[in-house]
């Protein structure tokens, strides 16, 4: 989700040490927040932060509710073969994945969270504003002056394994 619609910047929402801004998946659930948005684009406008999935009508978009079907077992719970992935794990292939199915609560405790890698990029862009120069009474004045850019001048990766409370 993009930062903008993930505000306060400070909100982490799965109380796992990341933010939600850069926390690939915001309820800790080990199901990916990308995953739990329109990704079928079933309002029709192409946005799909505007319809995020609510499989089980709470009211609490999946992205934040760590049981996204509403039968008791928590979504990171109901992965049975224990692959830190829920949405491969299917009781009944035609009804869906069990995280998604308020039919089938079976619970096997997962006690690890999907590794999270992200990739920082840090870059200046120079512009002096307001300048005035003074020399023998002469001066020059310049509202602004660009002085340039050093784009992706520091670039690391970070990798994070939240811990489950």
């Amino acid at each position: 989700m993009p930062t903008q619609d993930e505000l306060p910047e400070n909100q982490d929402s799965d109380a796992d040490g990341i933010f939600d801004f850069i926390d690939a998946d915001d309820d800790g659930d080990n199901v990916p927040t990308a995953f739990e948005l329109d990704v079928f684009n079933a309002d029709g406008d192409n946005d799909p932060l505007t319809n995020p999935l609510d499989t089980d009508g709470d009211g609490l978009p999946n992205y934040l509710d760590p049981d996204d079907d509403g039968d008791g077992v928590l979504t990171i719970d109901e992965d049975l073969n224990g692959d830190l992935d829920p949405t491969n794990d299917f009781t009944d292939p035609v009804a869906g994945p069990d995280y998604l199915n308020s039919a089938v609560s079976l619970e096997t405790y997962q006690p690890l969270l999907r590794e999270h890698t992200y990739q920082v990029v840090s870059g200046i862009e120079l512009t002096l504003v307001d300048l005035v120069l003074n020399s023998g009474g002469t001066q020059l004045i310049k509202q602004l002056l660009p002085m340039g850019s050093l784009p992706s001048f520091l670039t690391s990766t970070i990798i994070l394994t939240p811990i489950r409370d």
